[in-house]
């Protein structure tokens, strides 16, 4: 269960979508993860960022973490 779908937030409050892959072809991951994105409600105005590395989920939280804002 994803967290849109048990309610524990809403697609309005998603701002970034950073989703770290490792040797995927750049562009066919990246329509690919939008697509992931849409079809999860996402609405098509917040920003799909992929990050291709050896180590993608330490490269996709550290890309997430230097854009961070604290209201």
């Amino acid at each position: 269960m994803s967290a849109l779908t048990c309610g524990c937030c809403c697609a309005q409050d998603i701002g970034d979508i950073v989703i770290g892959s490792v040797l995927g072809d750049s562009s066919q991951r990246a329509i690919q993860c939008r697509v992931a994105s849409l079809l999860a409600g996402i609405p098509e105005t917040v920003p799909v960022h992929t990050v291709n590395r050896c180590d993608p989920a330490r490269a996709a939280s550290a890309e997430f973490a230097g854009d961070l804002q604290v209201c």
